[in-house]
């Protein structure tokens, strides 16, 4: 017995010289387990600013990898297998929740103590609301603004649109860069636009009964013919919109609005925040000295708005580390959209990352904005097949009030009323 005593403490002592020779010499090695790898998707057009995000967070995140994808051409990923995080517009919240490819955050909040939604602008949060689940956290809010060609305002000594500014002020703006005879007007509206769907709203009328909860069309609203008919007013009359067949000889081929903005030819247009310099535009490039502004106002300042968020893939394992990618992301100032939280929208670093002309709209905007609910895509179909041909047929002659009362009926027709 005492043998074995002795061995034994023999052994422990030469095991205890062994290990404290060893931690003189060198540190011992300790098995480390491997991150867990996530997979972010992202749009084309954004992988480059996420990759550098990702960069940072794996610095300092040792026990998660985020690893950015894309695919050209593709704004989601095609298998919501394949992905654990991506980002994407409200408006297809409602049918990935239905599929079953996102995941319920509610469980997250509860438990992060540092996650306040009094920082984000009103109605983001309850844009990705569904029952009692948020299916997403905003990221941001992509407006529409109203552009100008600078260089065309400063040949005419006029004044650059400003917050605040009036379809007065807009008229006089448009007139003082017009020149039809050299096919150069002031206003022209971009494709996918919908201009004067905000224009209604200003004048106080409405092409849906209820933006919240729609259950009908009202193009045949007295004040929505109101609105078309100055609309209607700036092509026939004061001719700072093109006519059709000036658009079609100025402005020819599917891009050709588009590229007559490249080259000058247009003093103003709407368009959404992300495109500003033609980001998203192919091709076409803004080589002008631009600027934005807020849509000017009538009786309300409006403007239509998409919010964008990030979504955790139901099909992910990894729930944690997609929401510390997520919760990490969120408190970045995202420079194509108007930053969904307060603290980022109103920052120094935001300012500085896209400028003081783009700024000044972007917070603007935000405070009249108007924000596009996935209710709206069962009316996508009339919007599409009755309001915009009827807006067509105005640009093309014929009286504001019998087109919008015969898009009125259309509309019944397409939705069964």
């Amino acid at each position: 017995m005492g043998a074995r005593k002795g061995l034994g403490l023999r052994a422990f002592l030469i095991l205890l010289v062994v290990v404290l020779g060893g931690c003189c010499e060198s540190r011992p090695v300790v098995p480390t387990l491997a991150p867990v790898t996530i997979t972010f998707f992202s749009s084309y057009y954004e992988v480059e600013y996420y990759q550098l995000l990702a960069e940072e967070f794996n610095s300092t995140h040792p026990d998660v990898y985020v690893q950015v994808e894309s695919a050209r051409g593709q704004e989601y990923p095609s298998d919501f297998y394949s992905v654990d995080v991506f980002a994407g517009s409200q408006l297809y919240g409602a049918q990935l929740q239905a599929q079953g490819d996102i995941l319920d955050m509610s469980p997250f909040i509860e438990h992060d103590l540092a996650f306040d939604p009094s920082d984000f602008l009103p109605g983001t949060l309850e844009a990705f609301t569904s029952g009692d689940g948020l299916w997403a956290i905003p990221l941001g809010i992509d407006p529409l603004v109203m552009y100008y060609n600078r260089d065309m305002f400063d040949a005419a000594g006029a004044a650059y649109p400003q917050s605040g500014w009036t379809w007065e002020e807009f008229l006089d703006a448009a007139l003082a860069v017009n020149n039809p005879e050299a096919n150069v007007f002031g206003y022209v509206s971009t494709p996918q636009s919908n201009d004067p769907i905000p224009f209604i709203y200003q004048h106080g009328g409405k092409i849906l009964d209820d933006p919240s909860e729609p259950t009908r069309t009202t193009f045949d609203d007295p004040l929505t013919i109101e609105a078309v008919e100055w609309y209607a007013d700036l092509v026939h009359e004061y001719n700072v919109i093109p006519t059709a067949e000036q658009r079609r000889s100025a402005f020819p081929g599917t891009n050709g609005i588009l590229q007559g903005i490249g080259q000058g030819r247009v003093g103003m247009w709407v368009g959404a925040l992300s495109e500003r310099g033609g980001a998203l535009w192919r091709r076409q490039r803004w080589e002008m000295n631009w600027g934005a502004a807020p849509l000017p106002r009538d009786v309300h300042s409006m403007t239509l708005a998409d919010v964008r968020g990030y979504y955790i893939s139901a099909h992910t394992e990894h729930h944690e580390a997609c929401w510390q990618w997520v919760t990490y992301v969120s408190k970045q100032p995202y420079y194509r959209l108007a930053p969904a939280r307060k603290a980022l929208l109103y920052s120094e670093e935001y300012e500085e990352e896209v400028g003081s002309r783009v700024v000044a709209a972007a917070r603007a905007s935000v405070e009249n904005a108007v924000l596009v609910t996935p209710r709206l895509i069962a009316f996508s179909q009339v919007i599409e097949e009755a309001f915009l041909p009827a807006i067509e047929s105005v640009i093309d002659g014929a009286t504001p009030e019998e087109a919008m009362i015969a898009a009125q009926g259309e509309a019944e027709i397409i939705l069964g009323q």
